[in-house]
């Protein structure tokens, strides 16, 4: 039997629509809150021996309040672009945004020749040459952005032996370059339980399996030392090129908000940085589907009475 739309009154007031008809309408609210995951595009890695690109800042909030009739304006973040191997810069990534209060900050690029310490971003960009890596700005971002939100600086470059430093993550630091030529890896993404289901990847030094883990940062690269890779940090960042040889890093995961990976260098130009990976949101929530507007790129997945909405692209409008 087919069912009709029907504008209704909905459950506590809340302006909602009905299933049948206006006069015997089943009231489905609009949401009150939402549960919202959202990662900005993850910072690009340095070329010729440079630092891993910093992961995209990630917010992770419990409870988001939705207003009925509000437009909301979404984007998906991109990755930014590795640097090259004459060791030119990259680029941070892109911001990914949820209306005006909900702002995931573009990861930092790794460190190149044109820029010793790499760049801040949601998570800071690794260093070279014995430079510090950056800072990570998506913690103190105002309200709702900070105080649910995640990143951390890059780590240090060392000088001689030349090894650059990994990319901030989500969820940790990212490593220093060392003396005995040890290449930094990028920190560790975030683990998020609750969309570990549909999104996210554990890849980390070749390992993939369980997912839910976001916005790791990316490997460093190297020059002299023969310790093999900066590796990419959980959560999707990007390894670094093989050491002391001209090999370029490895873009970070697609819908991880990952760092780049960082190239490597045997003689003369080098390997260049992998990409960021793109940003993502999720959201979760009971009552009505919201309008979404065109150009957003996303699916939907029911389960019983939540209603889960994942974003991978693009940039649009949702309404309740």
């Amino acid at each position: 039997m087919a069912v009709s739309l029907a504008s209704g009154s909905g459950i506590d007031g809340v302006k909602g629509r009905g299933i049948g008809s206006s006069k015997n309408a089943i009231p489905v609210r609009v949401p009150r809150t939402i549960r919202a995951l959202l990662v900005a595009g993850g910072g690009g890695g340095g070329g010729r021996s440079g630092g891993g690109g910093g992961a995209g800042g990630l917010i992770d909030i419990p409870s988001y309040s939705i207003s009925s009739g509000t437009v909301y304006s979404v984007s998906i973040g991109g990755g930014g672009s590795g640097g090259a191997g004459d060791g030119s810069g990259g680029a941070n990534g892109v911001n990914t945004y949820f209306g005006t209060d909900l702002v995931a900050v573009g990861g930092g690029y790794g460190a190149s020749d044109s820029d010793y310490n790499g760049n801040s971003g949601g998570s800071g960009g690794g260093g070279k040459y014995g430079n510090s890596g950056s800072g990570a700005t998506q913690p103190a971002q105002s309200g709702d952005s900070g105080t649910y939100g995640y990143g951390n600086s890059g780590g240090s470059g060392y000088g001689n032996p030349y090894a650059g430093g990994g990319g901030g993550g989500a969820g940790g630091v990212g490593i220093d370059g060392t003396s005995s030529g040890e290449i930094g890896d990028g920190g560790a993404g975030r683990y998020v339980a609750d969309f570990y289901l549909y999104g996210g990847t554990n890849a980390s030094n070749g390992l993939t399996g369980t997912l839910g883990y976001f916005a790791g940062g990316g490997g460093g690269g190297s020059h002299t030392p023969a310790n093999g890779r900066g590796y990419g940090g959980v959560g999707g960042g990007g390894t670094g090129g093989v050491a002391q040889t001209n090999s370029s890093g490895a873009s970070g995961t697609v819908n991880t908000g990952g760092g780049g990976g960082a190239g490597s260098t045997g003689s003369g130009n080098g390997g260049s940085g992998g990409s960021g990976g793109s940003g993502y949101i999720a959201i979760r929530f009971t009552g009505i589907m919201p309008q979404i507007g065109a150009g957003l790129t996303y699916s939907t997945v029911e389960d019983g009475l939540l209603t889960y909405i994942f974003f991978t692209a693009g940039t649009g409008t949702v309404t309740w």
